[in-house]
């Protein structure tokens, strides 16, 4: 909206700061989007189920949780891949589900987290059923427009970009430069976003229909 209102009312030599302007904005959104990321997520494997523990780094950024969910509660074991991210995901009786990220367990093996989840549920009596193969948001069909949109947004920036600077625009902005190549690459991170949510989703559903 805010690009396509650049494009209407503002005469040319104003529109080079605008479109700036709109990739000033865009950074402080995803600024936003970061604090609301760190958070602390500890999961604990009790005897009888699983201890979650969730609270945000920054005070009133996110949610607070402390739930124990029982063996014989948890429906399914899936790993997940949102974005650029890879998660384990639990699914439990009340159709809620929760998601470890490998963000949260630095280097240690999600999968072999996965396969202790199971080990303590059968050593309990209550065996999980077997890790499978889950979608995310982005793997869906609402998930997988959503990137197209912020796609073809981000090669429209960048078009107006580009095309400004090849017709000689100039800002007196400080670091100008700096934000004018952030908006030239905007379409590379988009796409090979939407190729691996598009990648993600084929081999899930391909792995669904084998079974």
């Amino acid at each position: 909206v805010g690009l396509w209102l650049v494009l209407r009312d503002l005469p040319n030599p104003h529109l080079m700061a605008a479109v700036l302007g709109l990739v000033g904005a865009l950074l402080l959104a995803m600024v936003l989007i970061l604090l609301m990321v760190f958070s602390v997520h500890r999961w604990t494997i009790e005897p009888e189920g699983l201890r979650i523990v969730e609270r945000p780094k920054v005070p009133l950024m996110g949610r607070t949780l402390d739930l124990f969910v029982p063996w014989s509660d948890i429906l399914a074991v899936r790993r997940v891949e949102s974005g650029f991210d890879r998660l384990i995901e639990i699914v439990s009786a009340r159709g809620r589900r929760h998601r470890l990220s490998q963000d949260h367990v630095g280097k240690a093996d999600l999968g072999a987290f996965a396969e202790a989840l199971r080990a303590a549920s059968v050593r309990a009596g209550r065996a999980l059923p077997e890790t499978s193969e889950g979608l995310s948001f982005w793997n869906t069909a609402a998930g997988i427009f959503f990137v197209a949109v912020l796609f073809v947004a981000a090669c429209a920036i960048a078009g107006v970009t580009g095309w400004a600077l090849w017709d000689g625009m100039t800002t007196r902005q400080q670091r100008s430069g700096y934000f004018a190549a952030i908006a030239l690459l905007l379409p590379v991170g988009a796409g090979w976003l939407l190729l691996k949510v598009l990648r993600r989703r084929r081999v899930v559903l391909a792995g669904l229909r084998g079974r």
